[in-house]
């Protein structure tokens, strides 16, 4: 089933959890290939790169989904005068 047609948050946060598993294991067994020498070639290391991304990215999707609204609103109120902070904090002659 794929993501877009997931009911719930809850199950949508359960199925990136699966895909982050699953780019663990593909890192795991990458770093394995790598580490025990049975191929050479520079894609293996671009591979292993794009899985930390991966799982990084994935990540960054269940907190995401997982904080509640008013967090999130929180989140967005903070940045938003970090923005403005650093806008005027950076004038010429400052």
């Amino acid at each position: 089933m794929p993501f877009d047609c997931s009911e719930s948050k809850k199950d949508k946060i359960h199925k990136l959890s699966i895909a982050r598993k699953e780019a663990k294991e593909s890192r795991f067994w990458l770093r394995t290939i790598k580490e025990a020498d049975l191929l050479k070639s520079p894609e293996l290391d671009a591979l292993l790169v794009e899985c930390l991304e991966l799982i990084k990215i994935l990540s960054r999707m269940i907190n995401n989904l997982s904080i509640s609204d008013d967090q999130a609103k929180a989140r967005i109120q903070n940045l938003s005068f970090e923005v403005w902070s650093l806008k005027f904090d950076n004038r010429p002659g400052r």
